[in-house]
């Protein structure tokens, strides 16, 4: 979690919690987060637009990485919410040293998984 949630008291952090991924996605301006494409490769990655980015991934508008453009289509399986850019790029860079079983053990311990299928339907 980013050093803001880890700050706030238990009362304000179960209030986040209920929070929907939209609100999330909208308050946060860096994310960092991990796509599973058609291939069943992984790919990370942070961006400033969650919503913007899934859809360049899958070719629904112009951008996207190289790497997912002949992977598609890709789905988000894990994202986390940043304030600052440098913490979802420090995030990004952990996540990329981890081996392939430590990212889909992060994908699946998620605490909602309800909110990747809400961010997938964005």
């Amino acid at each position: 979690m980013n050093r803001a949630t880890q700050s706030e008291s238990p009362k304000s952090s179960k209030k986040r919690q209920n929070k929907t991924t939209k609100n999330i996605v909208e308050e946060k301006r860096y994310f960092t987060y991990m796509v599973r494409c058609a291939d069943d490769t992984l790919y990370t990655g942070w961006t400033t637009d969650l919503r913007r980015r899934m859809r360049a991934h899958n070719g629904k508008i112009k951008g996207g990485a190289k790497y997912t453009k002949s992977r598609r289509p890709v789905k988000l399986v894990w994202f986390d919410a940043f304030d600052i850019k440098q913490e979802a790029q420090s995030r990004e860079y952990a996540v990329k040293q981890l081996s392939r079983e430590k990212k889909l053990a992060l994908s699946a311990n998620l605490d909602d998984g309800d909110k990747i299928d809400e961010a997938n339907s964005l």
